[in-house]
């Protein structure tokens, strides 16, 4: 069945994950693309849910869409993951969170399926979760990391702008999931 494939992106501590739970939560029919990874799972993590922990030689192995390393890890979104729930007759669309690179492979693989949401933040909310998150000396990498690699795009390039700095995380999921609904109801009914 052909189904919508939202793909959330933005730079480091723009909300992406927090947006992505807050849509999903109540959202039965929303299935989760789920990245893999070869990092440690953090406190609090499931595996499967937040993503597949995997070993680097299961992740050679795998059929990649996109790959990307940061911090030393490896990320990457399997072709088997995405037919799969594309085939799962109980999600109505589909969402994952990848990069901008990861967007435009999907594209290129799924056509008009694919449509972008970018995440955007202003510098100094980022800087702030960033450094909550990270301290200080690693929250400065990754945001330099997130300027110099690009993560900071013009909005005009992707289908919905989401500014994630004012609203609480329900609020913007709430108008993000407008958004959703008026795309699917355009493209898709």
């Amino acid at each position: 069945m052909d189904k919508p494939i939202f793909c959330i992106i933005g730079a480091s501590a723009t909300g992406k994950t927090t947006l992505l739970e807050n849509i999903t939560e109540h959202n039965e029919d929303i299935g989760v693309i789920v990245s893999h990874t070869t990092r440690q799972k953090r406190s609090g993590e499931i595996d499967g849910k937040d993503y597949y922990y995997i070993s680097n030689k299961e992740f050679d192995k795998l059929n990649k869409i996109e790959e990307v390393t940061y911090a030393g890890n490896r990320y990457a979104i399997s072709r088997e993951e995405v037919d799969r729930k594309l085939n799962d007759n109980s999600y109505s669309c589909l969402v994952v969170i990848v990069d901008y690179n990861g967007f435009k492979q999907l594209k290129n693989l799924y056509g008009d399926l694919v449509h972008s949401i970018y995440i955007y933040a202003p510098y100094r909310t980022v800087i702030k979760r960033l450094i909550s998150r990270d301290g200080f000396l690693k929250g400065m990498k990754r945001f330099i990391h997130a300027i110099t690699n690009g993560e900071f795009r013009d909005y005009r390039e992707f289908d919905l702008y989401v500014y994630n700095d004012y609203y609480t995380p329900e609020e913007c999921a709430k108008g993000l999931l407008k958004e959703i609904n008026n795309i699917f109801v355009r493209d898709f009914c």
